[in-house]
């Protein structure tokens, strides 16, 4: 299945992440629109951002910014001043040469209505939003240390089913004391698999 162009609606999915505020201080709306996009570049693989595009409205856009950039592979627009985010997601909608491959994304119905017309995919920004937050990010030196925590792979902890393939394989079993914490008992396994080893190797010279 081909990545699909993803036209976004910025200032949609930045309130359905949870980015956004009631009140704005100066510089504030940037730095959570920033904070939209690094998400984002954490989330996405770096051929689905080459086909990504962020679009928001005009209000509050950098003075002096031009209306279109890139940010990290993503086509990033800002609607022309006095027009909104909408009116430019439609007119892509309808410009593209590839519709089908289009999946919008923003919980606005007049967006999804517009990608329906053209039969192009759509999806809320809340549900979008959590599907990239369980995936985590692409490259694992961006996780979080919450991330990391919860993982086995970082946590320091042996997975149950790797247990359970070693304990079949030297035909041994870990230590079930309450009062013994996981990793030690494993620590304490492993530190005899050495002798397990040479009582195998004797078993096999014997047959």
């Amino acid at each position: 299945m081909s990545t699909p162009f993803l036209i976004i609606d910025g200032y949609n999915l930045l309130h359905a992440a949870g980015m956004s505020a009631r009140r704005y201080a100066p510089g504030e709306m940037q730095k959570r629109r920033n904070r939209l996009l690094n998400f984002l570049k954490t989330r996405l693989e770096s051929n689905a951002r080459k086909r990504t595009t962020v679009v928001f409205d005009a209000f509050d856009a950098p003075v002096g910014a031009p209306r279109e950039s890139t940010c990290d592979g993503m086509q990033i627009l800002y609607a022309p001043p006095g027009g909104d985010a909408d009116s430019v997601i439609e007119r892509l909608i309808q410009q593209h040469s590839a519709p089908r491959q289009i999946r919008v994304v923003s919980s606005d119905h007049r967006l999804q209505k517009a990608a329906r017309l053209r039969r192009s995919g759509f999806v809320d920004s809340d549900v979008f939003f959590d599907e990239l937050e369980s995936r985590g990010p692409v490259d694992d030196s961006l996780r979080s240390p919450h991330e990391r925590d919860s993982d086995p792979k970082y946590s320091g902890r042996v997975p149950e089913k790797e247990t359970q393939a070693w304990m079949a394989a030297f035909g041994s079993e870990l230590p079930r004391e309450d009062s013994t914490d996981e990793s030690e008992r494993w620590d304490e396994y492993v530190s005899g698999l050495p002798e397990n080893l040479e009582d195998l190797l004797e078993d096999e010279d014997e047959r």
